[in-house]
């Protein structure tokens, strides 16, 4: 009963269910030992969840359809797409490199399309440290703090 009365507030999840898009509450005293600290909507949430950002992504797909899966990208997730030119060090031949930075919500829709649109490609997904500008952290504000 106790454990129950105690948690009630900590009903936020921290993975995947989290909305996509939305603010970002204020400054919260995080850190080993803290206790549960009151967010700026005036609930409260565990010290040992720092944020509410999702953990940020950068994607690099290696495909020889870069303009077809660049484009659905663009149009399914907004999101914005880079292209490069690689050369396979196995096979010598020339492939495109897409890189795109998301969220982790948002790699199951990533593996969705670019398996649909080209079976053969080769998908890599890696931690960023921090991603800045259009649909993460403003670069903007981050330059001023």
């Amino acid at each position: 009963m106790a454990l129950g009365v105690l948690t009630v507030g900590l009903q936020q999840a921290s993975g995947e269910v989290l909305r996509r898009f939305g603010t970002r509450p204020g400054r919260i005293r995080t850190g080993e030992g803290a206790p549960p600290a009151r967010e700026a909507s005036g609930g409260w949430r565990a010290w040992f969840r720092p944020s509410q950002r999702r953990q940020q992504l950068l994607a690099f797909i290696i495909t020889d359809h870069a303009q077809v899966v660049g484009e659905r990208i663009l149009s399914d997730m907004k999101r914005g797409v880079t292209s490069l030119f690689g050369t396979g060090m196995f096979t010598g031949q020339m492939h495109s490199v897409l890189l795109c930075a998301l969220t982790v919500t948002e790699v199951g829709k990533l593996r969705s399309l670019v398996s649909e649109l080209d079976p053969e490609a080769f998908v890599i997904v890696s931690p960023a440290h921090e991603v800045l500008g259009s649909g993460f952290v403003p670069l903007r504000a981050e330059a001023e703090s």
